[in-house]
């Protein structure tokens, strides 16, 4: 929202002799600035890294996952990534599924707001708040999660998405930026409005009452991810 940012790195990317963007969702960006040369090149995943399956015993998520179904997000904590409506969203599933667990790894300037709001919604001890975790330690917690949740409000590519189907999970996410591009509602993925609680209840509600077809959207999604590896990407 800083103005004088905005104009100077207008000034910069149109000076540019070639503008590279992780998405179509920002290269459409980058042609409202006047750019004229644009390339899309998304980002990659170590595709091994995610789908080798692990028995961290280290790992902090507690419980047996068979016995206590895990919604995981992971990324920083801050407004845009639309964690609080996720925590809305566990609150309401909470009375269906008493004994689920949401786990939010990341950290960031949001935090403290949304630990007061996981305990105002009387969910506080179903909500683990993991922190920053390093890179190699990430595909722990996917392998223990029965879905993946990305409640961005806005999104430049989206990365954790791209590793949660290459984990072996179902995947939900907002239908903005490039994650529409990335997920194909009810194929590779479920798509949901931004900001709307009772839509991803709903979604997460129909991944845990539809094994068949929760399990036909993590095959896809596996194929999917398969073309986003750095070796493709790279060539």
């Amino acid at each position: 929202n800083n103005q004088f940012l905005k104009l100077a790195s207008g000034v910069i990317y149109r000076r540019a002799r070639l503008c590279i963007a992780s998405s179509r969702a920002v290269g459409e960006g980058f042609l409202k600035l006047g750019v004229k040369n644009v390339e899309i090149i998304p980002n990659g995943v170590n595709s091994r890294m995610f789908t080798q399956k692990d028995e961290c015993a280290a790992c902090k998520m507690s419980g047996d996952q068979h016995m206590e179904p895990v919604i995981l997000s992971v990324g920083r904590l801050e407004k845009v990534k639309g964690h609080k409506y996720l925590i809305e969203t566990f609150s309401i599933l909470k009375k269906e599924i008493p004994n689920a667990k949401l786990v939010l790894v990341g950290d960031g300037k949001e935090r403290g707001n949304l630990e007061s709001q996981a305990e105002k919604l009387g969910v506080k001890d179903s909500v683990q708040f993991i922190g920053a975790v390093k890179h190699d330690d990430i595909p722990h917690y996917y392998h223990r999660a029965d879905v993946f949740v990305m409640p961005s409000l806005s999104e430049g590519f989206g990365i954790t998405a791209i590793e949660a189907m290459a984990s072996g999970i179902p995947l939900i996410a907002t239908n903005v930026g490039s994650l529409a591009e990335l997920v194909e509602d009810k194929k590779t993925g479920l798509l949901v409005p931004p900001a709307d609680a009772s839509s991803l209840a709903y979604a997460m509600r129909f991944v845990f009452d539809n094994p068949k077809t929760s399990e036909s959207l993590i095959k896809a999604g596996a194929k999917k991810a398969s073309g986003y590896s750095w070796d493709t990407i790279a060539s």
